[in-house]
């Protein structure tokens, strides 16, 4: 319930209940009896008017010029209680704080006006709302601690970069290197390049394709060159250093295939010579 619902929910008792003829209680009348010779106060006139056509600011300030002009009235009590209302809905913050002095004065001055229930309540509302905020307040924190318990929401990848992530996580490797490549042929700004570009050059030398493979290198050497500080340039230099010896290796065994092959060719030729000897000296 809002501080507005309180106050329409207040005035529904007053309407009730302060027009009700309680035992050993009077009945405040509607119309303040001012003697016929005095003329009723202007700033109570306006008081009341601002008051019955809602603009409670004009009518908080007007009672307030009236209570300090130190004119009277014989329905002090409803005036006060009226008032104290006007300053509630004033919209103006020192007067709504000001209003719970109005309403204390009125109960402790008047305790067996027909007011001095509603003004009690009154008291009792903004207590309530007080209470209200301060649960909102506190909702709000609590709402804002369980935010920050959520994790984000992952980013909306681009196309070509959410199938290339999906290929590499599948150990799809030929199509994680061409999504991959369709990626950075857009000349993306992000701030994982260099993951990207590692995954990149491992999906190339895995793809299976010769040439992707060869281009696996030139990959390595722009994330080292790039990114000189990214641990990602560390394992692309820790690749390409195995490339490398890998090509030495195949370079060591073909050498030794043709020595092999050199081999069987001389002993080729020399059974050739024997035969060949054999045959002239029989």
């Amino acid at each position: 319930m809002n501080r507005n619902r309180l106050w329409v929910l207040l005035f529904v008792i007053v309407a009730v209940g302060c027009h009700r003829h309680p035992k050993n209680v009077a009945t405040p009348s509607l119309v303040p009896p001012v003697a016929a010779s005095a003329p009723l106060s202007p700033s109570l006139v306006e008081a009341e008017s601002a008051f019955r056509r809602g603009d409670f600011l004009s009518s908080a300030i007007a009672f307030e010029s009236f209570f300090e002009s130190g004119s009277t009235s014989n329905e002090m009590d409803r005036l006060r209680f009226h008032f104290g209302v006007a300053q509630s809905l004033s919209g103006i913050a020192s007067l709504e704080a000001a209003s719970t002095d109005t309403f204390k004065d009125l109960i402790r001055e008047y305790p067996e006006s027909a007011f001095a229930p509603p003004a009690k309540m009154a008291l009792s509302l903004k207590d309530d709302i007080v209470r209200l905020q301060a649960d909102k307040v506190s909702q709000e924190g609590k709402i804002r601690e369980l935010a920050a318990l959520v994790p984000p929401a992952p980013p909306i990848l681009p196309l070509a970069l959410a199938e290339a992530e999906s290929a590499w996580e599948a150990a799809d490797y030929a199509t994680a290197a061409k999504a991959y490549e369709v990626y950075l042929q857009s000349k993306p700004k992000t701030a994982d390049m260099d993951r990207i570009l590692l995954r990149f050059g491992v999906s190339q030398a895995l793809s299976g394709v010769l040439a992707r493979e060869k281009a696996s290198n030139d990959t390595f050497n722009q994330l080292i060159k790039e990114y000189p500080k990214s641990p990602y340039a560390l394992s692309a230099g820790r690749v390409i250093a195995m490339q490398a010896e890998r090509q030495r290796l195949q370079k060591v065994d073909q050498t030794a295939k043709d020595e092999e092959i050199q081999k069987l060719k001389d002993e080729l030729n020399n059974i050739k010579k024997v035969d060949s000897q054999r045959r002239r000296n029989p």
